[in-house]
């Protein structure tokens, strides 16, 4: 039976290719439509561009007011929720609700501490996480992202990512706040801005911007500001220059100054 059975195998026929030819409307590609992209069109005069920056610059973004609203509300839950005055722990990543009326979700790391920073000692302090708190008024801390300062002797650096709301803040982050901003000044040499943010509806960006206090109020770098149609509109300054070529998607558009002398102001108060 053995010996049959193997003689039987051995003699099954080899599997053999099959050439299947396609015909018909799968033997070739869809034809796509043509697209041509339109440029993006300019809807802001060059005065309307400058109004709109020195506006954004009015109200800049500043960590604290949120990493302080966050650490107030984080002592007015209760020993099981939050159960913890600085972190909102991975148990309460659905919600819960303290007996004082606050709710609580999501996850959060609060950190902080000494921190030496261009060889001066200085206190950092820092929030990051995923999280919304509910007050009994009806106000809401919302966030996903991190918000961080830095202060020591005659110096302040403050860095806000992610998108932020605070229902009982200040303008810049009660009606919402979205980017990657990042802050500083040294008393007595420069104050600094880089990155891009969503200020009160004004979509800004600082490219490596920079105003030295031997500039007086004047600028290095570049700053851009973005249309309603989602092109941008850039400036870039040469050494210590309030006023440059203005461009939309690189084709010019003549002159325009800002002052950044309230921005400037706004900033030495951090100090």
């Amino acid at each position: 039976m053995i010996w049959l059975l193997l003689a039987c195998s051995s003699s099954s026929p080899e599997p053999q290719h099959i050439d299947r030819q396609v015909s018909g409307p799968e033997a070739s590609s869809p034809t796509l439509p043509d697209i041509e992209e339109s440029p993006a069109q300019s809807t802001m005069t060059p005065q309307e561009v400058v109004a709109a920056i020195e506006t954004a610059l009015q109200t800049p973004p500043m960590p604290s007011d949120v990493t302080d609203a966050y650490i107030n509300l984080m002592g007015l839950g209760d020993d099981e929720c939050p159960g913890d005055p600085e972190n909102i722990m991975d148990q309460w990543v659905y919600g819960c609700d303290a007996n004082t009326g606050y709710s609580f979700a999501g996850v959060t790391d609060w950190f902080g501490g000494e921190y030496e920073h261009m060889g001066q000692s200085g206190t950092l302090v820092g929030l990051a996480g995923d999280f919304w708190i509910d007050t009994p008024e009806g106000h809401q801390l919302e966030a996903g992202g991190h918000a961080v300062t830095v202060t020591a002797p005659g110096i302040w650096v403050g860095e806000i990512a992610g998108s932020w709301t605070w229902t009982d803040g200040p303008g810049w982050v009660s009606s919402g706040y979205s980017g990657n901003l990042r802050q500083e000044i040294y008393d007595g040499g420069f104050v600094s801005l880089t990155g891009a943010a969503n200020i009160m509806g004004i979509h800004i960006a600082g490219h490596d911007l920079v105003l030295p206090a031997t500039c007086d109020g004047k600028a290095i770098g570049g700053i851009s500001l973005r249309d309603p149609s989602g092109g941008w509109y850039r400036l870039d300054f040469e050494d210590c220059s309030a006023c440059a070529e203005l461009h939309f998607e690189g084709r010019p558009m003549g002159e325009a100054c800002v002052d950044f002398s309230e921005y400037i102001g706004i900033m030495q108060g951090r100090l």
